[in-house]
C-alpha cells in the first residue's frame, strides 16, 4: 500500500499548478493558501505532495490537541502555554510569520516572530511547516537556538515614547513600562501609554499615546502651547511662567506685543519685572505695560 492510500485521509491536501494558478494547499478540501514558487522550483510536485499529504498530517493527528486551523492559519498551543498562529499566506521560502502576545504592565502586546530555518533546511514545503509546528509546541527548548523565540520568551523587549514637547524619547524595559508616563526631561508633558506593535525580529517598539496632556511644571494647571520658531513654549496664564523645552521655568509677560521670558528680573513688587533697563507692570493675564521708575514718579 503506498503512502498517499494510508495518509490521504488527513485534512491536509495538494492541489497541483492549474492555468495561470500555482500549486496550493488544502484543508478539509478548501483551498487555504499557496505554495511559494520556489518549492515547486527545489522540489517535484510529487514531493511537496507527499510532505503534505504524509509528513504534515502525520504532524497533525499526532498533536492534535495542540493544534487548530484557523481561517487560512493554524494556531498551536506551546507546552509553555503560550499561543502562536502560523500564517499560511504571504510566505517565502523556509520562511513563515508567526503571530503571538506578550504581557505587559500595559496589556497585550502583538508581536510577530520571524521564523527562518535557512538555506541549509531546504525541504519541501509539507516538511517545513510540520517541523515548525512541532518547533513551536516544543518552544522553550526550540528557542535555544532561535533567537527570536528566545527574545520573546525571555524578555529583552523594549518599549519607546518620545516627548510631543521637548521631543525627549523616554524607553523602558518591557515589566517596567507605566501606565502613565511624565517626561523628566520638560515636566510638561504627560501621556497614558498603550501597547506598540513588535515586527518580525525587532525588540524594540513605539509605544501609543493616549490621552496626552501638557501641563505648568509649578502648579500642574493647563498651559497654552506657543509654536513659533525657536519659541517652543507652555505658558502657565494663572502662574504667569513660561516653561521650555529644556526644563527651564521662567516668568513671563507680553511686552509691546513680544512673548518675553528669561531676561525678567524680579522686583520687590510681584506684579513688577525690570526688563532692559525698564520696569514692566502686569496689566491683564500676562500683558504688561510699561511703567516709570519710583525716582521718576517724584
Amino acid at each position: 500500500m503506498k503512502w498517499y492510500d494510508i495518509l490521504k485521509a488527513g485534512p491536509w491536501g495538494y492541489l497541483s499548478k492549474q492555468g495561470g494558478y500555482g500549486s496550493q494547499i488544502t484543508y478539509n478540501g478548501n483551498v487555504v493558501g499557496s505554495i511559494p514558487s520556489l518549492y515547486e522550483q527545489k522540489f517535484s510536485p510529487q514531493a511537496n505532495e507527499k510532505s503534505i499529504v504524509s509528513m504534515l498530517n502525520s504532524v497533525w493527528q499526532m498533536m492534535g490537541n495542540k493544534v487548530e486551523y484557523a481561517n487560512r492559519s493554524i494556531d498551536v498551543r506551546s507546552h509553555s502555554g503560550h499561543l502562536y498562529t502560523i500564517n499560511l499566506f504571504g510566505t517565502s521560502y523556509c520562511k513563515f510569520d508567526v503571530d503571538t502576545d506578550k504581557d505587559s504592565p500595559i496589556g497585550r502586546i502583538p508581536v510577530r516572530l520571524c521564523i527562518d530555518v535557512g538555506e541549509s533546511g531546504e525541504r519541501p514545503y509539507g516538511d517545513i511547516l510540520a517541523s515548525w509546528i512541532l518547533t513551536l509546541i516544543n518552544d522553550e527548548e526550540s528557542a535555544q537556538d532561535i533567537d527570536t523565540l528566545y527574545d520573546f520568551l525571555h524578555g529583552g523587549y523594549i518599549g519607546g515614547v518620545q516627548c510631543q514637547f521637548c521631543n525627549t524619547t523616554a524607553s523602558f524595559e518591557l515589566e517596567d513600562i507605566p501606565e502613565r508616563f511624565f517626561c523628566e526631561e520638560c515636566n510638561v508633558y504627560s501621556c497614558d501609554l498603550g501597547p506598540g506593535e513588535l515586527g518580525p525580529g525587532e525588540t524594540e517598539m513605539n509605544l501609543e499615546r493616549e490621552y496626552e496632556e501638557y501641563n505648568c511644571p509649578s502648579c500642574r494647571g493647563d498651559v497654552e502651547l506657543f509654536w513659533a520658531g525657536w519659541d517652543n513654549v507652555a505658558i502657565c496664564h494663572d502662574e504667569r511662567l513660561v516653561a521650555t523645552p529644556e526644563g527651564g521655568l521662567y516668568p513671563v509677560m507680553i511686552i509691546d506685543r513680544q512673548l518675553t521670558y528669561g531676561e525678567l528680573q524680579e522686583t520687590d513688587d510681584e506684579d513688577v519685572f525690570e526688563y532692559d533697563t525698564r520696569l514692566y507692570r502686569y496689566t491683564d493675564g500676562i500683558e504688561a505695560e510699561q511703567i516709570p521708575w519710583p525716582e521718576e514718579e517724584e
